[in-house]
């Protein structure tokens, strides 16, 4: 699945403008990129082409949970809509097959987990 279907189905889900989506994503995938071992930032990536050049689009110098939330926010995003965005995405790669990866994801940046 392309990232844009899933940036597509998210705007239909939450309500919320697809540049702001793509954004969202665009940090969430940074933060990942930055946070979690490179093996499996890579696994997630190559199953949903688009998503790398993503990242690169929106890099930030974000710290921890609270330096993405604080990104994502400053990004345009509510604090309603920042779950809401995070949620769809995480639920869409998962339903896509890439549940294993996302599971790594999860025990690789402490704290995560409280939030998926």
């Amino acid at each position: 699945m392309s990232i844009d279907r899933i940036i597509d189905q998210a705007v239909k889900e939450t309500g919320v403008d697809r540049a702001r989506v793509a954004t969202g994503v665009g940090i969430i995938a940074d933060f990942v990129a930055r946070e979690s071992p490179k093996e499996v930032s890579a696994a997630l990536f190559a199953k949903f082409p688009g998503l790398q050049a993503l990242a690169a689009e929106h890099v930030t110098n974000a710290q921890g949970l609270f330096g993405v939330f604080n990104s994502l926010s400053a990004s345009g995003l509510s604090m309603s809509e920042i779950p809401a965005v995070a949620m769809s995405f995480v639920r869409q790669i998962q339903e896509a097959g890439a549940k294993p990866e996302v599971d790594a994801v999860v025990r690789a940046i402490p704290g995560l987990g409280q939030f998926i």
